[in-house]
């Protein structure tokens, strides 16, 4: 976000409140949709899964005069209804909350898709054949492919031929099809019959249109804020649109406009339940696990290993930037020695557990969230009052942590000159004057890199006047609106105004009372973790009831990458926890590879796996001679085993690289091979572009539990049976069988895994 030129949260430099954060092609460039880019284009995602609740949908752009020219802009928006429910069975513990998905893409932004097709209702299994390009109308209908379709699938036909069908008298009509899903047309082309009782007609289609906007332009209503009879649901990590171009005025030269794309993003609430909810008045302590360490106490040094293990003071003591320091518990390898718990805080340091404040991530107020209140004004021409200002900026610098004891007070020093030069006339508003020192110290302060003040500022949640309440002709904006600073803009900016405006039409804001404004990144990131398709008694049940404290720690990294890879289909879900289950009891685990001679000969030795124990021998031939010429040399050995079996295979060199070994299975589903771990590095570092890591040079990262749930998720998402069909589509529908003769390649623990699968499968009926 630091790419971002302007739009940043907290405040904006025209002296009004910015309850949101901008996202521009500064940041986003391949959030840019064109007629060249649309295969490749990326959509903004919904960040917290809920029920759509509004919209308004531009067919075109928007446009402004301003001088000789007619600006374009963007009004499109999404408002999704999301409940965070700390606690399922204690309504009292949840928060409702809106995300705001302002100035996106209008419809005349997406390329449009004639000649598309709906598979009607009732008709599922739908087969299709293969197309290779060589058809010819008029001859034998080609070959069945391995693409069923169902009912309501969507189908984007490019042409049309006829084909002799077998036992049929007449020749039939195919078209050339492909699936459209989320408005994306897939690569895979097909043929499939046209027939009446098949498939039907529709409206044309947009190219990477999401879903909602799809809903919303079969409604035909554009340019007005329309409020759905019946809500509907929208997953965390599915598609909301695209980048909207924005013209505007440059303030800096009257006969130039800036041209931009961008959206904005709000969280906010109007909850009663705030902001006693940031307390945790319940205590909850599901979810995330942090420690907090506490100021002045003694560091230590450990030495030894496991019974071995002791740990000496040393002279340090907490202070600086370990003072105040949060850290998430599973990374601070706690341990048990010399009769207590330690915690690591730094690669040399540890601490005892009684120097930390142990907390839960409902704990909001203890993990820095703080509410601020501004009352509602008519005059949205000033908004950030004077002293409202000071305030902040007392709270920041009072709250600063910094490398050095000396950067700490540095920190502090800085922001109480912001005070000060924020405080000239101390009239309880910001002049002319006040204003330029704000714009100009503003951004440097509140979003600099120095210190912790960015989270600081990041974690703060205030209750403000929302910018998007009232047209041009509201109270509000009156003042603001007739300063005669800017007289040719003024057209322009009353047009934007009545255009943007929406919050009056929506039944649960249209009070006009100020809203409660959430960091949309830092906010979701604190309460995710109990987010999710996935819940405890899923995990636990999949785990046969087993561990609760293992599953407790596993569940905020299930719900992470389960919306990450977009995995939301309960019977998909049973499938894939039996599976985890089952494969590592929800542990990182790794390959041992410490094998007797005759074992290692079973698993290793033979043609198709298929070893005779009776004679140590194989059925069909051997596969690797030396488990049975060299037999001393491997057995019991898990570093040669390993360079052995897995040489020049899954992308490793010759057994004499050390491949085989460095590179055999982890994970929750093992991932083995070279070849595996660079293709997990790459998606890794597209789904997590804040935690870049390289895998192939620390292939051990997969035995931590963040990673090792990772690699099973990445795992079920490529793997693919000996026909080329996707695992995922097979769990979608599939037995337990069939699941595992993927996952495992045979039938081993079938049982135990369908056990699992029935377990889980009940508790997802009775209601998650």
């Amino acid at each position: 976000m630091r790419h971002e030129p302007d739009g940043w949260w907290l405040a904006s430099s025209n002296r009004q409140w910015h309850g949101g954060i901008h996202i521009s092609r500064h940041s986003a460039p391949e959030s840019v949709l064109t007629s060249i880019n649309a295969d490749k284009a990326v959509p903004l995602q919904c960040i917290a899964s809920g029920n759509v609740v509004a919209w308004r949908i531009n067919k075109n752009y928007c446009t402004a005069p301003y001088d000789k020219y007619q600006l374009r802009y963007s009004s499109t928006f999404l408002l999704v209804r999301s409940e965070h429910k700390p606690n399922p069975d204690d309504q009292s513990t949840w928060l409702t909350f809106y995300t705001l998905y302002m100035h996106l893409a209008p419809v005349s932004a997406y390329p449009a898709l004639m000649n598309c097709y709906r598979v009607k209702p009732n008709v599922n299994s739908l087969p299709t054949n293969e197309y290779n390009g060589r058809e010819i109308s008029g001859q034998k209908l080609p070959k069945a492919g391995n693409i069923t379709l169902k009912e309501n699938d969507l189908l984007v036909v490019s042409k049309q031929e006829t084909f002799k069908v077998e036992r049929e008298t007449s020749n039939d009509v195919f078209g050339l099809a492909q699936r459209l899903k989320d408005g994306k047309v897939s690569e895979e082309k097909f043929w499939v019959s046209l027939q009446d009782k098949f498939v039907e007609q529709t409206a044309p289609r947009y190219h990477r249109m999401p879903e909602w906007m799809t809903k919303a332009v079969e409604q035909g209503k554009y340019d007005t804020v329309v409020i759905p009879e019946e809500t509907f649901a929208i997953n965390a990590g599915d598609a909301i649109g695209f980048l909207a171009e924005d013209n505007a005025p440059d303030k800096s030269d009257s006969n130039r406009v800036e041209v931009d794309f961008y959206s904005h993003i709000e969280v906010i609430s109007v909850d009663t339940n705030m902001p006693g909810f940031l307390s945790n008045p319940k205590g909850i302590k599901t979810g995330r696990a942090f420690v907090k360490i506490k100021e002045g106490k003694p560091l230590y040094q450990r030495s030894g290993e496991g019974a071995e293990t002791t740990f000496t003071p040393t002279n340090d003591m907490t202070k600086g930037m370990n003072a105040g320091r949060i850290l998430p518990r599973d990374k601070t390898n706690q341990i048990e020695a010399q009769g207590t718990t330690w915690f690591q805080i730094t690669a040399d340091s540890w601490i005892k557990c009684e120097d930390v404040d142990e907390l839960s991530q409902h704990d909001l107020s203890k993990l820095g969230f703080t509410a601020l209140e501004e009352a509602s004004t008519d005059d949205f021409g000033s908004l950030l009052k004077e002293n409202f200002l000071k305030g902040i900026f007392d709270w920041v610098s009072q709250s600063i942590r910094g490398d050095t004891e000396f950067e700490c007070q540095q920190g502090s020093e800085t922001y109480k000159k912001l005070v000060k030069v924020i405080d000239q006339n101390n009239d309880g508003n910001l002049s002319q004057y006040e204003l330029a020192a704000f714009e100009r110290r503003i951004f440097e302060g509140l979003h600099s890199g120095e210190n912790n003040a960015p989270e600081l500022v990041r974690r703060l949640i205030v209750k403000h006047d929302s910018e998007w309440f009232g047209d041009s002709k509201h109270k509000h904006w009156q003042s603001f609106l007739n300063n005669d600073s800017y007289p040719k803009m003024m057209p322009y900016l009353k047009k934007w105004r009545d255009d943007m405006a929406w919050m009056s039409e929506v039944p649960e804001f249209k009070s006009g009372k100020p809203v409660w404004h959430f960091h949309p990144m830092e906010f979701l990131d604190a309460i995710s973790s109990t987010n999710g398709p996935i819940t405890i008694n899923m995990i636990l049940a999949a785990n046969l009831g087993m561990n609760k404290n293992q599953c407790d720690i596993v569940l905020p990294y299930m719900n992470k990458y389960a919306i990450k890879y977009k995995i939301n289909d309960d019977i998909e879900i049973a499938h894939l926890l039996s599976q985890i289950g089952h494969e590592s009891q929800f542990k990182p685990s790794e390959e041992g590879l410490s094998y007797s001679a005759k074992r290692m000969r079973e698993f290793f030795g033979c043609k198709e796996g298929k070893y005779d124990d009776t004679r140590d021998e194989c059925v069909i031939g051997r596969l690797r001679e030396k488990l049975w010429t060299h037999e001393t040399y491997y057995a019991r050995n898990p570093v040669n085993l390993g360079n052995y079996v897995y040489a020049k295979r899954l992308g490793n060199d010759n057994e004499d690289s050390g491949d085989g070994y460095k590179y055999r299975g982890r994970g929750m589903i093992q991932l083995t091979g070279k070849d595996n771990y660079h293709k997990f590095t790459t998606q890794h570092n597209a789904n997590n572009p804040d935690d870049i890591r390289d895998f192939v040079k620390n292939p051990d990262l997969l035995t931590e539990i963040e990673y090792a749930v990772e690699s099973a998720f990445f795992f079920w998402c490529n793997k693919k049976d000996k026909n080329g069909k996707s695992l995922r589509d097979i769990a979608k529908t599939g037995s337990v069988l069939d699941v595992t003769l993927v996952v495992n390649g045979g039938k081993n623990g079938y049982n135990d895994r369908d056990e699992r699968y029935s377990r889980v499968s009940k508790i997802i009926k009775e209601g998650k």
